[in-house]
């Protein structure tokens, strides 16, 4: 009986843009779960993660309050993203 494995990546984006994106799905394909930080998305963003890819599940929260006005960079975010 072969053996499988569950494998684990980790992944701070800094920033989770459109061309991360893509590095993600790429990096999605040799694991079974992805833990990203700093994606810098607000809690209502992170549907567009879903929505990017096909096959996941995505349980995150936001490093940002959605009611302050953001001055300066983007910051915070954790997420894991699941393959199915």
């Amino acid at each position: 009986m072969a053996t499988k494995y569950f494998v684990i990546g980790s992944w701070n984006s800094q920033g989770l843009g459109y061309n991360h994106i893509d590095y993600m799905i790429k990096h999605l394909q040799n694991v079974d779960l992805l833990i990203i930080q700093e994606y810098w998305y607000y809690e209502n963003d992170l549907d567009s993660l879903v929505h990017s890819m096909n096959d996941i599940h995505v349980h995150g929260t936001s490093g940002m309050e959605p009611h302050n006005l953001l001055h300066g960079r983007p910051y915070g975010g954790g997420a894991i993203v699941v393959s199915i």
